[in-house]
């Protein structure tokens, strides 16, 4: 029940934002690079290196671990991103893997909504992870510092992963 709430919602929230973006940017010259109305520019590709702290909840079970994680972002419109991340978390005794396409929303300033399908992988063992995620861009020239968190969703378990990301824009 949780898990298809969630999505649901960050399902909606993708339908609402696409309309009032076309209609910015139909008025805009679809250049990325140019001056958005916040006066800060944005760049096309963004890499990031996320360094975190996760907590797991499974079968009444609460357990804390570690997170580090690579991503990126491709840009293809001024409020839209699409991407990918690899995450590595070290919980108990576990070693985990998580793969993830998240699309993103930059619905004001520097915040950032994300959510996607992805895989978990446990060993031998894989299954299908849902995350939804949210952070902040501080930027500092072409680089950031973003604290972020996300809800990641499996059949088993359902995980917070929070930190913060340095990435760098270009």
């Amino acid at each position: 029940m949780k898990h298809k709430l969630l999505f649901t919602l960050a399902f909606a929230l993708a339908l609402a934002g696409p309309g009032r973006v076309q209609a910015e940017e139909s008025a805009s010259d679809h250049n990325l690079l140019s001056v958005t109305a916040s006066h800060e520019a944005h760049h096309r590709h963004h890499v990031g290196l996320f360094f975190g702290g996760i907590t797991r909840f499974e079968d009444a079970h609460e357990e804390s671990g570690a997170a580090l994680g690579l991503e990126y972002e491709y840009r293809f419109a001024s409020r839209w991103g699409i991407g990918g991340l690899i995450e590595g978390v070290v919980v108990g005794e576990g070693h985990d893997l998580s793969l993830v396409v998240p699309v993103s929303w930059h619905p004001w300033r520097e915040l950032k909504l994300s959510a996607g399908p992805g895989a978990e992988f446990n060993g031998h063992e894989h299954e299908f992870l849902g995350r939804v995620a949210a952070g902040y861009d501080f930027k500092i020239g072409r680089f950031t510092l973003a604290p972020e968190v996300a809800g990641d969703f499996t059949r088993k378990s359902q995980s917070i992963v929070y930190g913060l990301t340095l990435g760098c824009g270009f």
